[in-house]
């Protein structure tokens, strides 16, 4: 034989200069092939013991025809067939029930990895879960509470002062009615359950005081504790009348007694106690603005502010309302460009725009909505109508029809 000459390092070259191979198969189909192989090993290696049985058998019966009746022979031959048949069956149904196995887990395990994909599943533990009513006011833009939610639910309205102590923000609440529950029962237990610094405010409630509600006779009695913080500051002075003044028109009463711990009257600013508050006679109507609590460009809250001119028509008010309030952190309600004419039909406010406003279905001119529809509550009108808009709805607001004003405004859930 010719002696080859090349050396380890010609070889190492020559390998180097030969085609690469390269597997286009996927790893999914690379496993199945491995899988199926091994499968089939397992089956030969059955298979194989049996076939060398029978072909012994066989020839145990062609070398000693005479030690064997020819019945018995057959019988033994037919007993062979049917335990190699029946082995075979064995592990064709083996085989078939591995593959099966391996389908179940590959399906659960594509089954984990959408479930784990899929955002739906997944729960937020700094955020939480959100109600229906936040994702649906998310949703339309609106804070305030409307008729049609309230159905068995009851209607609760706290005035808050803010951080700043510069406004006072009206939160309203729903809770369930209960039988034999007075909506004042709920009102006195709901106020706990506050979550006053969450939205950004002060933390006001349970109030400094004990309250003693008479519903047939509309008279509420209102017990200060003792060292209650509500005679020192304007800010204070001016929280606790905005929540008498509450009390007083959304229970319908006739009369408040002021105590102290017991004692007849209340001091106010030093000045002589008072023993019976009556709700302010002097007409204001204020518009309602955009506050951020904490300057925190989230969805705003609504509070009414009244200008030092006075207007007189509801008109002047929404003129007003195109511009900031810089000493009470309050934003523009109503877009600058955004222009036109309020006129009042009856107990109805006809909003009529200018051919030059462009309005759009957004969250600010849901918000703009929003802020007339207050602002003529505090007038006492019923409905309003917007004419010579460019869209048919915004958010939840049906612009071809009257529109319903909120109930009450600033809708929040309790925890």
């Amino acid at each position: 034989m010719r002696k080859n000459d090349h050396s380890d390092r010609d070889i190492e070259d020559l390998l180097k200069q030969m085609p690469k191979v390269k597997d286009q198969r996927g790893k999914r189909e690379v496993y199945q092939n491995v899988t199926m192989k091994m499968n089939r090993r397992k089956r030969q290696s059955w298979l194989i013991p049996t076939a060398a049985a029978a072909a012994a058998l066989l020839l145990l019966v062609i070398l000693i025809p005479g030690m064997m009746g020819g019945q018995d022979t057959a019988e033994e031959s037919s007993s062979g067939s049917n335990e190699s048949a029946q082995y075979s069956t064995a592990t064709n149904e083996s085989a078939d029930r591995a593959e099966i196995t391996q389908e179940e887990d590959t399906s659960s395990s594509e089954n984990d990895f959408t479930s784990n994909e899929n955002p739906e599943n997944t729960i937020d533990d700094d955020q939480g879960v959100k109600s229906e009513g936040e994702i649906q006011r998310e949703s339309d833009y609106t804070t305030a509470v409307y008729e049609e939610e309230l159905e068995d639910q009851e209607v609760l309205t706290y005035p808050i002062l803010d951080n700043a102590v510069q406004n006072i923000v009206s939160v309203s609440v729903l809770v369930p009615k209960e039988d034999g529950k007075s909506k004042f029962d709920l009102y006195k237990e709901t106020m706990p359950l506050l979550t006053e610094e969450q939205w950004g405010l002060s933390d006001n409630y349970p109030l400094e005081a004990d309250l003693i509600y008479n519903d047939e006779q509309k008279t509420l009695t209102v017990d200060m504790f003792e060292d209650h913080g509500y005679s020192y500051g304007p800010a204070n002075s001016l929280f606790i009348n905005t929540v008498l003044s509450n009390l007083w028109s959304d229970f319908d009463l006739e009369k408040i007694t002021l105590m102290t711990d017991g004692e007849p009257g209340v001091d106010f600013e030093h000045n002589e106690p008072i023993t019976e508050f009556s709700p302010n006679d002097v007409t204001a109507y204020p518009g309602y603005y955009l506050f951020y609590p904490n300057d925190q460009e989230e969805q705003p809250m609504f509070v009414p502010y009244v200008q030092l001119e006075q207007p007189e028509t509801i008109q002047e008010v929404f003129n007003f309302m195109k511009q900031d309030v810089d000493t009470h952190f309050l934003k523009a309600s109503i877009p600058e460009d955004i222009d036109f004419e309020a006129n009042v039909d009856d107990e109805t406010v006809v909003i009529t725009f200018t051919d030059e406003s462009v309005i759009e279905d957004n969250e600010e001119t849901a918000h703009m909505i929003e802020a007339l529809l207050l602002t003529a509550k505090e007038f006492h009108y019923e409905h309003v109508r917007v004419e010579n808009a460019d869209v048919d709805t915004i958010g939840r607001f049906n612009l071809s029809q009257e529109l319903e004003l909120p109930i009450a405004p600033n809708q929040k859930e309790l925890p």
